[in-house]
């Protein structure tokens, strides 16, 4: 599949390639560049929602909202352990938990979360089509 931004044409010349997290990020953030001229290339002939679960750091939160992609992510897509940790040491031979921190106190939509891979390709693919796709 190839998509491209509304700029073709114009001043800079970039290719994407993938349609994963990074590559529809990129694509959200060079579509509003007016000199930049995109093309996203994933290998197979639509984006599809594929993957594990992976864990969305503050920083991610951030960019997120800057992305406008934070806003497609409902409360049901998102996972964070009932105690809050963030993280579990295991020994690796019995499964006993050695060790488990807890984030600091932050604004609590940016707190770490675990999140379908699928679902925030979803919300990023929402983003760059709601602007940037002919």
């Amino acid at each position: 599949m190839k998509t491209a931004n509304q700029h073709i044409g114009k001043g800079v010349k970039v290719a994407i390639i993938g349609g994963g997290p990074a590559g529809l990020s990129a694509a959200i953030e060079l579509g509003r560049l007016p000199f930049v001229d995109w093309h996203l290339y994933e290998q197979k002939p639509t984006i599809s929602e594929i993957g594990t679960g992976i864990t969305l750091q503050r920083n991610t939160w951030i960019l997120l909202e800057k992305l406008g992609a934070s806003r497609h992510l409902r409360t049901s897509d998102i996972f964070r352990p009932a105690d809050g940790h963030d993280n579990q040491y295991r020994n690796g031979l019995t499964g006993e938990v050695v060790k488990q921190t807890h984030p600091p106190v932050i604004t609590p939509h940016q707190s770490p979360y675990r999140v379908h891979r699928g679902k925030l390709q979803r919300a990023l693919l929402r983003e760059v089509l709601m602007g940037f796709v002919l």
